[in-house]
């Protein structure tokens, strides 16, 4: 097993440390376990950084030919152990948990080109931190930034989940389907726009914010919040449901960037990040829709077209719309 881990901060649903984690695999695994940091710049372990934020991909290669891709973490509020005989803590645990959209493919030439960059990312973070000692070269992740006009206790009142209505068990299509691989930073910007500007009817996403740059060096990001913004002035049906972390203060900026409240909905505890287009392309994606997200994190995601999955993940998020999203006051 091969393993490269962003390190943040722990997270105050998680059950031990990511050192604790490394440790552990090493034990249970010996030799057969390789490990190593990533180089991001929020991290005192990375004597060097590629990453300005967060390497934040989701996704693991098993063999040669299937690999995972998601928007949700290895944690337990992103991968509950969920009972299904027992409705009434099925949805007590589901309330607390994360909303995350998952993947799993068998392609023996997709299954090799992520392998290939998670071994890239490997090779060159272990690298640095055996040829430098790990002193402390990040600086503060920038939660100030995430958390921009957030009175105190707003976000862990607002984090009371509700219960689902409905649980959707998963769905295996057996088919060959035509898929575009995202990575970030590399090809998301270019694919993800064109998806955008491919609605002719319906475009929905639901992420965990969506926050507008202005920035100079960050026209690529801002251009997607724009090509929404030409969408809702066409008339087309858009819906976007995001989490707790797309304040009242988010929801202005977004506003002054042309995406008005109206077609606005939040949802507590949404990791997600993914996107429906006319009810026949879907993406699942780690990428959040800020400019490091879209622009220079480390990060992956599929766009999937076939109409059968994209029908599976719509009737998911219509149900959150419907039962789990909250208007915003515009």
């Amino acid at each position: 097993m091969t393993l490269t881990l962003d390190h943040p901060a722990k997270n105050h649903t998680a059950d031990q440390t990511d050192e604790e984690t490394q440790a552990d695999l090493h034990e249970s695994l010996g030799d057969h376990f390789n490990g190593t940091w990533a180089l991001t710049n929020s991290d005192p372990k990375a004597p060097v950084w590629i990453y300005p934020n967060a390497y934040h991909i989701k996704v693991a290669v098993r063999e040669d030919n299937t690999f995972w891709l998601s928007s949700g973490n290895w944690n337990n509020s992103n991968q509950p152990e969920i009972d299904l005989s027992d409705p009434a803590a099925a949805r007590k645990i589901a309330a607390n948990s994360d909303r995350d959209w998952h993947v799993i493919a068998t392609s023996d030439t997709l299954a090799a080109t992520f392998r290939a960059f998670l071994q890239h990312d490997y090779d060159v973070a272990s690298e640095a931190i055996a040829q430098t000692a790990t002193t402390s070269a990040g600086v503060a992740a920038r939660m100030a930034m995430l958390n921009e006009g957030v009175p105190p206790g707003m976000i862990e009142m607002f984090a009371a989940g509700k219960a689902p209505r409905e649980f959707f068990a998963p769905r295996t299509l057996a088919d060959t389907i035509r898929i575009q691989p995202l990575l970030t930073p590399d090809n998301y910007h270019a694919h993800v726009k064109a998806l955008i500007d491919s609605a002719q009817q319906t475009f929905y996403m639901q992420t965990q914010y969506i926050h507008p740059s202005g920035h100079a060096g960050d026209e690529d990001h801002d251009a997607l919040i724009a090509a929404v913004k030409t969408l809702v002035d066409k008339g087309l049906d858009v819906r976007l449901i995001t989490s707790q972390y797309q304040t009242d203060a988010w929801v202005e900026k977004l506003a002054n960037a042309g995406v008005p409240p109206s077609v606005l909905r939040r949802q507590a505890n949404v990791h997600n990040k993914g996107i429906v287009v006319d009810g026949s392309t879907v993406m699942v994606s780690s990428q959040n829709w800020s400019a490091d997200g879209t622009l220079r994190n480390r990060d992956a995601g599929l766009i999937i077209h076939h109409a059968e999955a994209a029908a599976y993940f719509l009737q998911i998020f219509l149900h959150d719309w419907a039962n789990l999203a909250s208007p915003v006051a515009s």
